[in-house]
């Protein structure tokens, strides 16, 4: 429910369907990270930050995860590596550890470094899922054209993750393109969604 909210862009009842998921399992990691994610993903970057803090002991690697989105979209890198770094030591095989690398090289300007983890995505064999995380990376580094390519290709093997795609503000210029306003349209339909 936390998802389809997310995909109708209903950023209230995304916020309230977490929050009941994670009062009924507070001690599940995976509720600890999207809970400070939907404040953070609908503005409240303080709430969000503040939550990961109280929860960081019950749940270190996710919490980590979400303050370094927290300090990207602050415009604070050396704080983002630094919880990037404590993520990697946490979980140094989980996907999202090699996508943040290259979305890290892309902010500091090192594109040589993002497209090398491009390839290392494309080699680690990971499925459909790898389709979003090639995306963002080429969202990080501005190429709008490869962006798109990639989430059409997430549509058509059905691994988009609508929370991301929705609201993320790490991935808000894409946002300000027409053809986000499609990429959506088409993922609702596919998903039986109208707004």
């Amino acid at each position: 429910l936390y998802e389809v909210a997310a995909l109708r862009g209903d950023e209230e009842e995304m916020v309230r369907q977490i929050e009941t998921a994670y009062r009924l399992d507070p001690l599940r990691p995976h509720y600890i990270w999207l809970m400070g994610g939907a404040y953070l993903y609908t503005g409240r970057g303080q709430e969000a930050l503040e939550f990961w803090r109280k929860t960081e002991q019950l749940a270190p690697a996710r919490t980590c995860r979400g303050m370094t989105e927290y300090y990207l979209t602050k415009g604070d890198i050396e704080k983002a590596k630094e919880f990037h770094a404590k993520f990697e030591k946490l979980e140094p095989t989980h996907p999202w550890a090699m996508w943040m690398s290259g979305v890290l090289a892309a902010y500091e300007g090192d594109g040589e470094k993002a497209r090398l983890t491009i390839k290392k995505i494309e080699e680690a064999k990971m499925g459909p899922i790898a389709f979003n995380f090639i995306a963002y990376v080429y969202h990080a580094l501005g190429d709008l054209d490869s962006y798109f390519e990639y989430m059409n290709r997430v549509l058509e093997t059905h691994a988009a993750i609508p929370m991301l795609v929705m609201h993320s503000p790490l991935l808000a210029k894409a946002r300000t393109d027409p053809r986000y306003l499609e990429l959506v349209e088409k993922l609702r339909k596919r998903l039986g969604l109208t707004k």
